[in-house]
């Protein structure tokens, strides 16, 4: 099933312009599945801070705690990243700087300027309340 995530900044909500962002899931009794996924097009704006992206149901626990995702910034590299939980509705993702192991919540500026045919996609289960 198809929705569209919400996604707010931790100092200013971010807006999706001409670029996309869309979510997918599936439930299996009380486990939903889901995958996010963030393509930047040229009017996409990062707003300020730290991301979160909205479930598609209330959650109890991510199963596992995290979960895997990708950041492609076009012109350069590619960034592992994980989810987690931000609260029973909302998630995070985070990235380990393999320079020095600091862990930082993607957004804005993190891991990279944003710019247009940047992606990000993040996809896992939880239990649903």
């Amino acid at each position: 099933t198809a929705y569209t995530p919400t996604w707010t900044g931790s100092g200013g909500n971010p807006s999706i312009g001409d670029g996309a962002l869309a979510g997918k899931y599936f439930k299996v009794g009380k486990i939903v599945f889901f995958e996010i996924g963030l393509s930047w097009g040229t009017t996409t704006n990062a707003g300020t801070g730290t991301w979160s992206f909205g479930l598609p149901s209330v959650s109890v626990a991510i199963e596992g705690g995290s979960f895997p995702g990708i950041v492609v910034d076009f012109a350069t590299r590619r960034y592992l990243v994980f989810g987690h939980q931000a609260d029973t509705t909302t998630i995070q993702i985070s990235h380990e700087d393999q320079a020095g192991g600091i862990t930082a919540d993607v957004g804005a500026a993190v891991p990279h300027t944003w710019a247009n045919g940047d992606t990000m996609t993040v996809g896992g289960r939880y239990l649903e309340e």
